[in-house]
């Protein structure tokens, strides 16, 4: 099953970016952190970056949060219709 809309990820060392398509409505991508991987907070970064790749997809960056000895993230996706 493809997830709509999204397309890639990337981890680097204090920032957060992936690529979605920016036509899509429907849903919404929240990013999330963790350090157990069974609860999970909302990350409210503000956007650090957001690339228009004129293919009708942008890349979004958001800057993590100071490092804990792990940390674990992903993007939660919910349909808004």
């Amino acid at each position: 099953m493809s997830t709509p809309g999204f397309t890639a990820q990337t981890i680097t060392p204090y920032t957060y970016t992936w690529r979605q398509r920016i036509a899509v409505t429907g849903y919404t991508l929240t990013p999330e952190s963790s350090t157990d991987l069974i609860n999970w907070t909302p990350l409210s970064a503000p956007i650090a970056s957001r690339i228009f790749h004129g293919d009708g997809t942008e890349s979004i960056t958001i800057p993590l949060p100071l490092p804990y000895p792990k940390q674990f993230i992903r993007l939660h996706l919910t349909t808004t219709e």
